[in-house]
């Protein structure tokens, strides 16, 4: 067995498939600086190629899709898992191919990660420049129903979560198990501290069934849609939490 910071990884957290005539793993691994190019190119991927969220937010009127905002974009991803590094937090599959990031909402961050944190915020938030007036509506309409949701299913837990913030795998590995290989290294940690573990699934038709076969259950569901320019049918997200094995629940 490979042995990780979680303790033991076994097969089962290593899947295997056919590539032509060879035979390849899907080992995860923690992230370095040189996979960040490459994990950031899956995330616009997987986002671009599908997101219902991404689609709601950015299918505006007003929508303009211009090469400083589409910059912008690879920026904050490459920030985000910058951050992830940094902070121990980061796990990746065939150098970005697949990835997953987390935080511990239970660990208190020391004074050089509040200074990352800080810095992150600042870029994170900073699309809102780069957004038409309607996108940040529709965005902001996303967090304010989360939010709430959060409060009235949640309340305090999510003090002592760990968040499960953003998995993606690019499309031509999608299908080969890179996403359950990665789940389950956090799994695992979390089922050795006996912590409560929670996501927020944008794409409910396309992922609830691989998180609820990784023990995640939804809680609470919401919809998008109040925009009167949007026409499409409400896009729900989901709100999911995982209970610890031998978790008396």
């Amino acid at each position: 067995m490979a042995s990780s910071p979680f303790g033991n990884v076994s097969r089962d957290e290593k899947v295997w498939f056919k590539s032509g005539r060879e035979r390849d793993v899907a080992e995860p691994r923690p992230m370095r600086l040189a996979d960040v190019s490459r994990a950031a190119t899956t995330n616009i991927e997987t986002l671009v190629g599908g997101d219902p969220v991404f689609h709601y937010v950015n299918s505006t009127p007003d929508n303009r899709n211009s090469r400083l905002r589409t910059l912008w974009r690879r920026f904050t991803y490459t920030a985000l898992w910058i951050n992830f590094i940094y902070k121990g937090k980061a796990w990746t599959i065939s150098n970005g191919l697949a990835n997953l990031g987390y935080t511990d909402n239970a660990t208190r961050p020391s004074p050089s990660e509040r200074i990352v944190d800080f810095v992150f915020n600042i870029i994170y938030r900073s699309p809102k420049f780069f957004n038409t007036k309607q996108q940040n509506k529709r965005y902001q309409e996303f967090g304010n129903k989360i939010e709430e949701a959060m409060k009235r299913e949640i309340g305090d837990r999510t003090a002592t979560m760990l968040v499960l913030n953003t998995i993606a795998t690019t499309p031509s590995k999608q299908g080969h198990g890179y996403g359950t290989a990665l789940v389950k290294i956090l799994n695992a940690k979390a089922d050795s501290e006996g912590r409560t573990t929670m996501l927020i699934s944008s794409n409910v038709k396309a992922n609830t069934g691989f998180y609820n076969s990784l023990g995640f259950q939804t809680v609470a569901t919401i919809f998008l849609g109040d925009d009167p320019d949007w026409h499409e049918p409400p896009v729900p997200v989901a709100i999911m939490v995982r209970e610890p094995k031998g978790a008396d629940v």
